[in-house]
């Protein structure tokens, strides 16, 4: 078993999660307050070139984590495909592209994202603060525009599910880790040669004693992910446990996103004919192995000795499911609805267009 299962602090121990994620919460804005996050001159200086501080700042925690986690998971510690379809969302290419583009106009116009307008408002900035109520009032514009099936079906466009660029170039975590880390190094001594050159000093002769150890701190993690592609996967795997999603988890899913999963039951067909979760398919676990990713999670309803990828298994099965007083909310009690055709391998298939939209 994984000696930190945090995706359990959003499922069972969800009391404890709650806890965590408020005690992170108060550190993160902390650490904000202290880079001097809550200061929009100082953030806009950004755009500016005049002080690359927000770049330094997000791009130095966000590979520190990376790093971190990549180790930790070749090294069996934890596991990497687990925690980052639990804290990543699913991908939606067309609706995300936009919501950048109108997220930096916001950013280059207030001079603050979501996160540090929060900390400018906490410490007293009215600017801050009005930004808050703009992020207020555009997520409930948004909600409400969800009402308009042209706009809905934009929102659900491009949708590629659980989507990570070492899936998609082909390459170990690892690799892909360790050559980011190399990018920031590099992109670290361009910012500060860019600042240099746009407020007109001259760049230090020696780099300061602290951005060295930063260096080669980064550096030596970055080797020994590296070093971790090398563990024997079987060891690794072994003390991993099966991902699992909650009968709850997955309720919400089928209500909210139902195209962002496939749900694949793998009892007996006459288990499966007399009760089901709604929208699933029925086929051996042998056949799982010939599952093509259509980039859709999988759902595994069922016992199956190995899960193919992007695949969880529904903890508990089909009974938690019937228990869970979500599901029971769901449904009027009434039969449920005629199940599809018992299909093989060769029936998966990959979702239909929709009219109007993109899909995977």
């Amino acid at each position: 078993m994984t000696f930190f299962p945090f995706t359990a602090l959003s499922t069972a121990a969800r009391q404890e999660g709650l806890l965590v994620a408020v005690l992170i919460g108060m550190a993160f804005g902390f650490v904000l307050e202290r880079a001097a996050f809550g200061r929009a001159d100082k953030l806009a200086a950004q755009f500016y070139l005049r002080d690359m501080r927000v770049f330094k700042v997000m791009f130095t925690a966000i590979v520190t984590a990376m790093l971190g986690l990549v180790i930790t998971s070749g090294l069996g510690l934890t596991n990497l495909r687990d925690i980052s379809e639990s804290i990543a969302s699913f991908t939606f290419i067309w609706p995300m592209l936009v919501g950048g583009f109108v997220l930096g106009v916001g950013f280059i116009v207030s001079g603050y994202c979501p996160g540090t307008s929060i900390v400018s408002a906490a410490s007293g900035n009215f600017d801050g603060l009005f930004t808050v109520l703009g992020v207020i009032t555009g997520t409930f514009v948004y909600s409400e525009l969800q009402q308009i099936p042209k706009f809905q079906q934009f929102h659900n466009s491009g949708a590629r599910g659980s989507w990570f660029l070492y899936d998609v170039i082909k390459v170990p975590p690892q690799a892909l880790a360790a050559a980011v880390a190399v990018m920031a190094i590099l992109a670290f001594i361009g910012a500060e040669k860019v600042e240099a050159i746009v407020s007109g000093t001259r760049p230090a002769l020696r780099p300061p004693r602290v951005r060295r150890y930063a260096f080669a701190t980064v550096s030596a993690l970055a080797v020994v992910a590296l070093v971790t592609i090398a563990v024997p996967t079987t060891q690794v795997m072994a003390k991993q446990p099966r991902s699992t999603i909650s009968a709850a988890d997955l309720a919400r899913a089928v209500v909210d996103a139902p195209w962002t999963i496939r749900i694949i039951d793998v009892r007996d067909a006459a288990l499966y004919a007399k009760d089901r979760v709604p929208g699933s398919i029925n086929v051996s676990a042998a056949s799982l192995s010939d599952l093509p990713d259509d980039g859709r999670a999988v759902v595994i309803v069922g016992d199956a000795s190995r899960l193919p990828p992007n695949a969880r298994l529904l903890a508990g099965g089909i009974a938690a499911w019937k228990a869970d007083p979500l599901v029971k909310a769901m449904t009027s009690g009434g039969p449920p609805p005629p199940p599809p055709s018992v299909a093989g391998a060769a029936t998966f298939s990959k979702p239909k267009k929709k009219a109007g939209g993109c899909s995977s």
